[in-house]
């Protein structure tokens, strides 16, 4: 018979100094996308092209991603089968991380192929 064994069941001490760190870089991450969105959508609102207020995404999901991540490091030892809440969120950890660096990538793609960053419109002359 085969048994799996968590290596932080008995020592969850070694992520005490993790959880909070996360949490602090998601207020970091929150403290830029509300930069971003004052300096994008109030102040250079007549200015901004589609890909500056569509980049506001980055900062909005890095702020999901580390507060779940903090949470979920919080939430050590993870021995909560029959508890829900501890599944929710390592599903929703799973989902935001697949989510974020997916959209970091097509974002980055996309602007690495030119999207609106030399030209406003393309025309044949």
């Amino acid at each position: 018979m085969a048994s799996i064994q968590h290596t932080f069941i008995e020592r969850c001490y070694l992520l005490n100094p993790v959880w909070p760190t996360h949490l602090a870089l998601a207020g970091a991450w929150l403290l830029v996308a509300f930069a971003w969105w004052l300096l994008t959508y109030r102040i250079n609102k007549a200015h901004t092209l589609y890909m500056q207020r569509i980049l506001f995404l980055v900062p909005c999901s890095k702020f999901l991603e580390c507060m779940i991540n903090g949470l979920f490091y919080n939430a050590c030892p993870w021995l909560g089968a029959q508890d829900p809440g501890e599944k929710y969120l390592e599903m929703a950890r799973i989902s935001i991380i697949t989510v974020v660096y997916t959209m970091m990538l097509a974002l980055f793609y996309v602007i690495s192929r030119g999207w609106q960053t030399l030209i406003f419109q393309m025309t044949r002359n």
